[in-house]
């Protein structure tokens, strides 16, 4: 992990020297994963956060980018204990999500979901990550049922938001129900 440190680094140097807002966003993306993964939250929150400001400027205008960094900056602030400000940014995405759906691609979109009802299950709210859930599913089995493209390729979708549901449930202590969910899901992820 200190060579993908280093490497994330000259990445971030080399977009800005470029100019290149999109590459600068992918760039930072990945030196938040790489913070995170060696125990930098601090680090990993800049660089996140960094993403999603960047993301949200009429150059760059990527409400997709703007909204996974800042659910990835969401994730750590869960893991810090800053439970409060994790949800609050989770619901600034689903707000968000929902003002701009025109914007961003249906698979984008429930994708975000699925990662927000993660956040809302990390902290907790594991109802409303159920209603969360629920929306992306509904979201996903539209774009079935219209043949879109890039939805129908996705063979993960369904057994995911299984498995998200079923560790929702579980925490809710709803153990069957939990069970159900989880045992649909297996098949897809052997």
């Amino acid at each position: 992990f200190k060579d993908a440190e280093r490497w994330s680094g000259l990445a971030v140097g080399l977009a800005e020297r470029a100019g290149d807002p999109h590459d600068l966003a992918l760039a930072l993306t990945i030196q938040g994963h790489v913070a995170w993964a060696l125990g930098k939250p601090a680090e990993a929150t800049a660089a996140l956060e960094r993403c999603a400001k960047l993301g949200a400027e009429p150059d760059v205008a990527s409400v997709g980018v703007e909204l996974k960094c800042r659910l990835l900056a969401t994730q750590v602030q869960t893991q810090l204990g800053q439970r409060d400000k994790a949800i609050a940014e989770a619901n600034l995405v689903i707000e968000r999500t929902t003002e701009r759906a025109a914007e961003i691609p249906v698979r984008e979109t429930y994708e975000l979901l699925s990662a927000v009802a993660v956040v809302l299950v990390n902290t907790h709210l594991e109802e409303r990550a159920l209603e969360v859930l629920q929306r992306a599913s509904d979201i996903f089995e539209d774009a079935v049922a219209h043949r879109d493209p890039a939805v129908i390729v996705d063979t993960y979708a369904r057994p995911q938001f299984k498995l998200e549901r079923g560790v929702a449930l579980l925490q809710l202590g709803r153990a069957e129900a939990a069970a159900d969910e989880l045992a649909a899901a297996e098949p897809a992820f052997e």
